[in-house]
């Protein structure tokens, strides 16, 4: 299991929980960390990889390639990441705080998004398990 994964599902975790505390813009950071995250992941697992990880490229493999070429995930998902990124950016860079309003429902689409994210990967992780158990 690749350790973006494990990351990815930490960050979920954190962005949960400041999410619960009221803390806007600290769940925004870590919800955009856990996408993109949960995106490197995916994208390895398919054998799409790039060293740095650069986060347009990412965005744009993710969606070119997993969502456009390939069909592996739902349309509606290709501009998730870049949503959630421009959240963060007001979240971490704007004197301005991110309101519950604005965030909660990209909050909602974001854990739809890792819900997708986890059952794509989990059943990946799983038939290579299954090809290497054999």
């Amino acid at each position: 299991m690749s350790g973006f994964w494990i990351k990815s599902q930490d960050e979920i975790v954190s962005a949960s929980l400041l999410f619960e505390h009221r803390d806007y813009n600290s769940s925004a950071n870590r919800a955009y960390d856990a996408c993109f995250h949960a995106a490197i992941a995916v994208l390895m697992e398919y054998g799409i990889t790039n060293e740095k990880n650069p986060h347009d490229w990412v965005h744009a493999q993710f969606a070119s390639e997993l969502i456009h070429r390939r069909k592996r995930f739902s349309a509606w998902l290709a501009s998730m990441l870049p949503t959630v990124q421009r959240i963060r950016h007001h979240a971490d860079y704007s004197e301005e705080s991110v309101s519950k309003s604005l965030w909660s429902g990209n909050y909602e689409m974001q854990k739809r998004s890792l819900m997708q994210f986890n059952r794509k990967y989990d059943d990946e992780y799983s038939r290579e398990t299954a090809r290497t158990d054999k």
